[in-house]
């Protein structure tokens, strides 16, 4: 049974984000949303690789929206931003 759709979003403000915090609300956000564990494992790799390849300034903003066959993630900070979507299976 595909997930419900939902939307997810938080705004950090203050200093940089915290890597391990976001990993830590994508995977309990995405899991619950029924997307697998390799499959969050390799959407958090492109995120630390493409959008996190510079050091992140101060802020960022985490939208994660589902719409029954995918999640969309999006994550924004400093005019910068990184989308992917992420199925989830069946």
């Amino acid at each position: 049974m595909p997930a419900p759709e939902f939307l997810f979003a938080i705004s950090l403000s203050g200093g940089p984000p915290d890597p391990q915090m976001l990993a830590e609300v994508m995977r309990t956000v995405l899991g619950r949303a029924g997307v697998k564990d390799d499959a969050i494992d390799r959407l958090l790799q492109e995120l630390y690789a493409h959008h996190w390849a510079t050091p992140p300034g101060p802020g960022c903003n985490l939208k994660l929206q589902a719409n029954g066959a995918e999640v969309l993630v999006v994550v924004s900070e400093q005019g910068r931003e990184w989308r992917m979507a992420c199925p989830i299976p069946d």
